[in-house]
């Protein structure tokens, strides 16, 4: 049995109309569902943009919803988390690693200051900080004003006291989260889901450097692994490293058709 662990945005919806435009992707995704294979989703998205872009349309196109039991998701990097049962959906939130009310209110005040023109607080997140691109802005604007945002998210962190929080920047948002998330601990939200079921191999998928963290904690804890690369930067080269000619979704769509 193998299980394929997807990112979202970039991998299975396009980066810049923020859903899945390559429905392809879905047809295939159930493909390996009716071969009794494992679907896993991980991403820093909110819950609720993984049910309304992904799981939603796999849903209407799934006609033996008995193959949704194989399908997990993990959502703002660990935060939250879900799978499920008895063919309803179950959603869990580690409350324990929310970041505090005081500071989202100040960076939601700040967004509608200074930067509503490139982008947009994010409300669904339930366990961190998320600004976001907004569809249709500049984005050269936008990665120029994330300068100014990191330094005055910075500066807020200090005034409050909340230092050990993480800044972390992406190509389409700024997030601040707890240290302990990140695209490892969705793997390990993912494999504790699994129990006692133990795949043979994993096929990962991402569209940046940050998401070779799924690969590496697989292979860490002893798993046989592969990373699918879609994404347009630099990456390290191994011979477990596959770099796809498309990229983004393409990448992820052309990989799956030849393999």
């Amino acid at each position: 049995m193998k299980a394929w662990l997807f990112d979202v945005d970039g991998v299975l919806t396009s980066p810049a109309e923020k859903k899945i435009v390559e429905p392809q992707i879905i047809t295939e995704i159930i493909k390996r569902l009716e071969a009794g294979e494992i679907i896993g989703l991980n991403t820093g998205r909110s819950l609720d943009f993984v049910i309304n872009e992904v799981l939603k349309p796999l849903e209407q196109e799934l006609l033996n919803k008995e193959l949704l039991q194989n399908v997990y998701f993990v959502g703002e990097k660990g935060g939250t988390w879900g799978d499920y049962k008895n063919g309803k959906m179950e959603n869990n939130v580690d409350e324990g690693i929310s970041v505090p009310s005081e500071l989202i209110q100040k960076v939601r005040d700040l967004i509608t200051d200074k930067y509503l023109d490139t982008m947009f607080f994010d409300e669904t997140k339930k366990t961190m900080i998320s600004t976001e691109f907004k569809k249709g802005a500049n984005l050269s604007k936008f990665h120029e004003e994330q300068k100014n945002l990191v330094e005055e998210m910075k500066k807020i962190l200090e005034h409050l006291g909340l230092s050990n929080l993480k800044i972390d920047p992406s190509i389409i948002a700024t997030d601040i989260q707890n240290p302990h998330v990140g695209k490892d601990l969705g793997v390990e939200r993912f494999l504790k889901m699994l129990g006692e079921t133990e795949p043979e191999e994993f096929e990962t998928f991402g569209d940046s450097p940050g998401d070779l963290e799924m690969f590496k904690y697989l292979i860490r804890k002893g798993h046989k692994a592969r990373f699918i690369y879609v994404g347009n930067k630099e990456i390290e080269n191994n011979e477990n490293i596959i770099k796809t000619r498309g990229k983004f979704d393409k990448g992820t769509l052309e990989y799956l058709l030849s393999n």
